[in-house]
């Protein structure tokens, strides 16, 4: 399980910075993390392709929520949460995902009543979702 943490947190970081940078994703990072968390898989000898694939469905969910909304959660971001079900189980996705989105409400909520954002401006979700991971891992909620 640590090596899934380790290769989830090196994934998250990477997408947050080019979240923040570039406000997009490259098509490549994904691939490689595909095949990371199969060797993972491997390593760890988990054969349950079950468990992995419910692990997606947030992110699958999120990922129609995405197109439904035309974008206003990014399809890079619902990829990415699809992903981590491939290590994680569906509730530390699940976990990762509600502090994800509570820390950036709070974020956004700040910077609305400090001046510094309106409520269409768009913020970049990978390092909420990042700190979630952080935040559920840290604190071993699953």
């Amino acid at each position: 399980m640590i090596l899934s943490q380790v290769v989830v947190m090196v994934f998250l970081i990477l997408c947050s910075y080019l979240d923040v940078k570039y406000r997009r994703i490259p098509v490549s990072v994904y691939l490689i993390f595909m095949l990371m968390s199969a060797a993972v898989v491997v390593c760890e000898g988990r054969s349950d392709w079950g468990t992995w694939m419910l692990g997606m469905i947030p992110g699958i969910i999120m990922i129609v929520i995405s197109f439904i909304s035309h974008e206003k959660i990014g399809y890079g971001d619902s990829v990415s949460i699809a992903l981590m079900g491939i290590l994680y189980k569906y509730e530390m996705v699940l976990s990762v995902c509600a502090v994800g989105f509570g820390i950036i409400f709070l974020a956004g909520l700040i910077m609305m009543i400090t001046g510094k954002a309106k409520l269409s401006d768009r913020l970049p979700f990978m390092p909420f979702l990042m700190a979630g991971n952080i935040w559920v891992v840290l604190a071993g909620v699953i």
